[in-house]
């Protein structure tokens, strides 16, 4: 797969909280791609992150490259940042869960202008964004942002 595009226009986050059982995965973001761990023994692509495989309780795992394109399957808009006040200047925005092309529901920050990007089964991609610390995150692009 190719390499997530880093969108620097975005209002950017806080930074995730890195731990080592996760650690992989924020890593593979700030490299430019979406990698999530892939059970060594039954072969089930884990998230959320965990220590143990959910499906049969084995402990090892490799980090595998995930396609994280997909479709909106809910979202709403937030309009006022109620927790950490780095959110303030990024509000109004849309946030989300998005069914991805690998068979994963992940939840993220939905880029849209039009609207339309948060309509369920709209199509939308994966992208990176920056964060206000050393790593990236994610989140997903509406067509109507492709060109920002």
């Amino acid at each position: 797969m190719s390499e997530l595009p880093l969108r620097r226009d975005v209002v950017p986050g806080s930074g995730p909280f890195v731990h080592p059982e996760n650690a992989g995965f924020w890593e593979s973001l700030t490299e430019g791609q979406l990698r999530l761990q892939q059970c060594s023994e039954c072969g089930t692509v884990r998230f959320p992150i965990a220590p143990t495989c959910w499906k049969c309780l084995a402990p090892a795992h490799e980090w595998r490259e995930i396609d994280g394109n997909g479709t909106v399957a809910a979202a709403i808009r937030i309009e006022r940042a109620t927790g950490n006040a780095v959110w303030q200047e990024a509000t109004p925005y849309f946030t989300g869960l998005v069914d991805t092309v690998a068979g994963i529901r992940l939840p993220g920050r939905i880029l849209c202008r039009c609207g339309e990007g948060a309509r369920m089964g709209s199509p939308v991609r994966v992208v990176r964004i920056p964060t206000k610390s050393e790593y990236s995150t994610y989140a997903f692009e509406h067509e109507c942002e492709e060109n920002c």
